[in-house]
């Protein structure tokens, strides 16, 4: 018996500076706004996104097949970058008003 194989999607995990992780999960935690994964499960062309401190400084989603294109990994990667700058911003400034 013959069965037909297909690649419909894959699984991947990027990895980021851990004090960019840690400034990401703080924010989310103290801000309560929508978070990395909503983002980009909402704009990326991805799902499933997840990240834990459990699991080391990493993100990690799944991808249609069809979808694993230079266009979709720009926007994770700008979606990722903007994030992490706006996070490392809200949290300074955060500290800053909280240690007075």
């Amino acid at each position: 018996m013959e069965f037909e194989r297909r690649l419909d999607r894959k699984s991947y995990s990027i990895e980021i500076p851990m004090d960019d992780f840690t400034a990401i999960t703080e924010y989310e935690w103290e801000s309560g706004e929508t978070s990395l994964s909503e983002l980009l499960d909402k704009h990326a062309n991805v799902y499933d996104t997840d990240y834990s401190g459990h699991f080391g400084n990493r993100i990690y989603f799944i991808m249609d097949a069809e979808d694993d294109t230079p266009e979709t990994w720009e926007l994770i990667f700008q979606y990722t970058t903007d994030f992490i700058t706006m996070s490392t911003e809200w949290m300074k400034k955060f500290n800053e008003e909280n240690n007075d």
